[in-house]
C-alpha cells in the first residue's frame, strides 16, 4: 500500500516496478558494482529505491590552476565533465590519470571521486562474454588476468575493436591494464 519512487544516478526511474515476490530475474538497473539501497519511510508510507553506479573516468587535461578545475572523461557515459577545485581535491590530477566517479543526471555533475585500483601490465588468459556479436561486439562478463578471475562491473567499458582483435587475432602476447572498482569488479 506504500507509494514507491526509484532513482538511478539521481534520475527518476521505475525500476521498483520490477521488484516483486514473483520476479526471479535481476532488476534491470542493478548489477555488479551498483550500490542499490531501499529506504522506507513508514510515517509517509513511502519506499524509495536508489541505484548509484560507479564509473571509470580519466583526466582529459592537467589541473588548470587559473580556472581551478580539471575535465574528466567518464567511460560508460561517453562524456566529459568539468570538476571544480572548490568541490574536490584535484590539484595533483594530471592528464591521463584514472579515477572512479559517481555521476548525477539530476545535477549533471560528478558527485564523488575516488582512487581506482590499477592492475598494470597484466596478461589476460581468458575472458567470458555473451557473444552477442553485431556492431556492438561482445559484452564481457569476466576477465581472467594472471590467474585471477574478475567479474565485470555493471558499467564495464572497453574498446570493442580491441575485443574483436583479441578474439580474432589471439593477442595473448600483449599485456593490459585492468581497472577495478571499489568492490573488486573489472570496470
Amino acid at each position: 500500500k506504500y507509494d514507491f519512487e526509484g532513482y538511478v544516478d539521481g534520475k527518476a526511474n521505475d525500476l521498483y516496478e520490477e521488484i516483486s515476490r514473483n520476479n526471479k530475474d535481476d532488476v534491470s538497473e542493478t548489477g555488479n558494482g551498483a550500490l542499490t539501497q531501499v529506504f522506507v519511510d513508514s510515517d509517509a508510507e513511502l519506499v524509495v529505491v536508489t541505484v548509484v553506479n560507479t564509473y571509470l573516468a580519466d583526466a582529459d587535461t592537467d589541473y588548470n590552476e587559473k580556472k581551478e578545475e580539471v575535465s574528466f572523461y567518464i567511460w560508460g557515459l561517453g562524456k566529459s565533465v568539468d570538476v571544480s577545485g572548490e568541490d574536490f581535491y584535484i590539484e595533483d590530477v594530471a592528464e591521463g590519470d584514472f579515477v572512479l566517479v559517481t555521476y548525477s543526471y539530476e545535477s549533471e555533475d560528478i558527485e564523488s571521486i575516488s582512487d581506482v585500483e590499477i592492475l598494470s601490465d597484466m596478461t589476460i588468459s581468458k575472458f567470458t562474454s555473451d557473444d552477442i556479436g553485431g556492431d556492438k561486439g561482445n559484452k564481457v562478463s569476466s576477465v581472467t588476468a594472471e590467474g585471477t578471475k574478475y567479474d565485470a562491473s555493471n558499467t564495464l567499458t572497453y574498446e570493442v575493436g580491441t575485443l574483436k582483435d583479441y578474439t580474432n587475432s589471439n593477442l595473448k602476447d600483449k599485456t593490459y591494464n585492468v581497472y577495478l572498482d571499489q568492490y573488486g569488479y573489472a570496470i
